[in-house]
């Protein structure tokens, strides 16, 4: 879909574009992922405020049950900028974003292990 294809590549201009011609910006596409999803994969932090200005759903979940918040940085070309991550979640949480049960899940077993990873990079599920 061109609203996803934009907003998880940055291109602002490009989304307000298709979304003044009427792009859902609550639209899911197969994985049942949102243009916030994606936005929020990537780390395109105007992109994601320009969705949270208007309203988009913060806690749409794909079908694997995550969500905008949980997609923070996991997509392979994001950001690796810590404190851009951190704005991005603050970001998301001060909109009303919450962790799928499963990240909860899986944040509360690595701190319970002492910090050890149960998964890999950013993404403990």
């Amino acid at each position: 879909m061109p609203i996803h294809l934009a907003t998880m590549n940055g291109h602002l201009e490009v989304a307000r574009l298709l979304i003044d011609h009427g792009a859902d910006v609550d639209a899911s596409d197969e994985d049942g992922r949102t243009p916030l999803h994606g936005a929020a994969g990537n780390c395109e932090e105007q992109t994601i405020r320009l969705l949270i200005d208007l309203c988009c759903d913060v806690n749409a979940q794909s079908r694997n049950g995550e969500t905008p918040l949980d997609a923070v940085g996991s997509d392979f070309f994001a950001s690796d900028d810590l404190a851009l991550r951190e704005r991005i979640r603050q970001m998301l949480r001060q909109a009303g974003a919450t962790e799928s049960s499963a990240r909860r899940a899986a944040t509360k077993i690595k701190s319970d292990t002492g910090g050890e990873r149960v998964g890999h990079g950013d993404r403990f599920v």
